[in-house]
């Protein structure tokens, strides 16, 4: 296992005692903890440069959702001008977003999508804080 993926792992962890902490101590702890990780991980990614990458969303909850989980680990979505308002580009290491945000948009998208929109709207928030 490569150190990329051992410190996706351990994040993984620290933001679930993050979202399971019940004092703000815990909360706290467990935040900063993701923070020297990320930053870690940041650290490591410049080994791999970022490239651009564009992608063509099917609707806009897709496109709220990929927005929300692209911001969550970093990594800045934008539109050149002209584009489609489902069209998302991102520059960003290839490996890191098929690893980590790629794979939590493939597994959160279709159990939203089967929602109503509203319920779709608070679990796109909840999942994504």
């Amino acid at each position: 296992m490569l150190i990329e993926d051992q410190l996706r792992e351990r994040l993984k962890k620290v933001e679930a005692l993050y979202f399971g902490a019940t004092t703000a101590g815990e909360r706290d702890a467990a935040e900063a903890a993701a923070e020297r990780l990320k930053a870690k991980l940041e650290e490591a990614s410049r080994r791999d440069p970022p490239i651009e990458m564009k992608f063509s969303l099917p609707d806009q909850w897709s496109v709220r959702l990929f927005i929300a989980l692209c911001r969550r680990y970093g990594v800045r979505p934008f539109r050149y001008p002209r584009q489609r308002s489902t069209t998302i580009m991102v520059g960003a290491p290839r490996r890191f977003f098929d690893t980590v945000v790629w794979r939590q948009f493939s597994g959160a998208r279709p159990s939203a999508k089967s929602k109503g929109t509203g319920h779709a709207k608070r679990h796109a928030a909840c999942s994504v804080s």
